[in-house]
């Protein structure tokens, strides 16, 4: 009798003691999976936007390692931008480099992330910046996740 009370206690004291670990997906695509948005205290281009015009992001995951990003801007136009086949690389800094075509085009990384209301905050900012010589392929955004 005395070894099971014991054995409850030391049961309760360990799942009482225990952290909490945030669930995190298998995959490293999975992670990263999801939408981002963005705001003024972010991204200093949209500053004379309305929150209702501000871009989005959305990162959906194709592989283990690879996703595709659409990138919705409302302003001045409205107009969709996708990249696909952008390979995720795991860096020793916990840190993710996005890759296109074996070039950087982002990150993502713990930082500080700002809220609409300028409160500061630990988040994860993904930040992605592309350019061809073609300008309507041009591709930047900086935001936090949903």
């Amino acid at each position: 009798m005395k070894h099971r009370l014991l054995l409850f206690v030391i049961t309760g004291l360990l799942a009482a003691c225990r952290q909490e670990i945030e669930p995190e997906s298998a995959t490293l695509a999975g992670r990263l999976a999801g939408a981002y948005q963005t705001n003024s205290f972010l991204d200093v281009l949209c500053i004379a936007l309305p929150a209702d015009k501000m871009p989005v992001a959305e990162l959906k995951a194709e592989s283990d390692s690879e996703v595709t990003v659409t990138l919705r801007r409302f302003h001045p136009d409205t107009n969709t931008q996708t990249l696909t086949n952008i390979t995720l690389q795991p860096q020793a800094d916990k840190s993710i480099r996005l890759l296109y075509n074996g070039e950087v085009i982002g990150t993502y990384q713990t930082d500080r992330v700002f809220t609409n209301s300028g409160m500061e905050t630990q988040g994860n900012v993904l930040r992605i910046a592309k350019a061809d010589n073609d300008s309507r392929n041009k591709l930047y955004f900086i935001g936090y996740k949903r």
